[in-house]
């Protein structure tokens, strides 16, 4: 996420492909910690997404920040 210029296919399939794994582990770790009413753990899970949502913006500009 450091480099200039645009992302090429692999880079952009890169991305898009930890973006989304990464959303998808953050979204269960935000169900699981409000089922168990661990508010610090919703937290770390919910900066998880926030992080997923980084890489999926920049794969979808095909730039990175």
């Amino acid at each position: 996420m450091l480099r200039r210029g645009k992302f090429g296919n692999t880079e952009t399939a890169l991305a898009a492909g930890i973006g989304f794994s990464v959303l998808v582990a953050g979204i269960i770790g935000v169900v699981l910690a409000l089922r168990a009413r661990e508010w610090k753990f919703c937290w770390i899970a919910g900066g998880a997404v926030v992080l997923a949502l980084v890489y999926l913006i920049a794969a979808i500009r095909r730039r990175p920040f």
